[in-house]
């Protein structure tokens, strides 16, 4: 799985597996917004950041790429 897959999955899973549950609704409008285009340039530079150090991504990390 590619890493922008993975972040995808991880903002996906934050606000399926909120609780209490979030509307379905705002989640679709949430998700409309965060799969325009440009919005996956941060996390990916955190990724690169962090591979330049040689640090090994660990499954959190895409949690915390995606919350940037």
């Amino acid at each position: 799985m590619t890493k922008l897959k993975k972040i995808d999955a991880a903002i996906r899973d934050f606000y399926q597996k909120k609780t209490p549950p979030v509307s379905s609704d705002l989640i679709i409008a949430i998700l409309y917004s965060v799969d325009s285009g440009g919005k996956r340039i941060l996390p990916l530079i955190f990724f690169y950041f962090f591979e330049g150090f040689c640090f090994e991504l660990n499954p959190i990390d895409f949690v915390v790429a995606a919350s940037l």
